[in-house]
């Protein structure tokens, strides 16, 4: 049996989501955390979002999500 060596999930994260950490720099500038409520941060940053449409969100790197809050947020 052969063990599959995987980076940490956060690391998988942050070179997916390198537009939203950059992002997120910048929204701290000018906003606590950078975030508008303290409920939208999370660790180790929020993932921004840049349109949806429908079920499916986009963020400023191009990966997709789907919706499973239901606009639970304004984007």
């Amino acid at each position: 049996m052969a063990i599959e060596k995987r980076q940490h999930p956060v690391m998988e994260l942050a070179e997916r989501t390198k537009g939203s950490y950059e992002f997120m720099e910048e929204a701290k500038k000018v906003m606590p955390g950078g975030v508008t409520a303290n409920i939208k941060h999370f660790a180790p940053y929020p993932i921004v979002m840049k349109h949806g449409r429908g079920a499916y969100l986009t963020d400023v790197d191009n990966n997709q999500y789907i919706d499973y809050l239901m606009s639970y947020g304004a984007l």
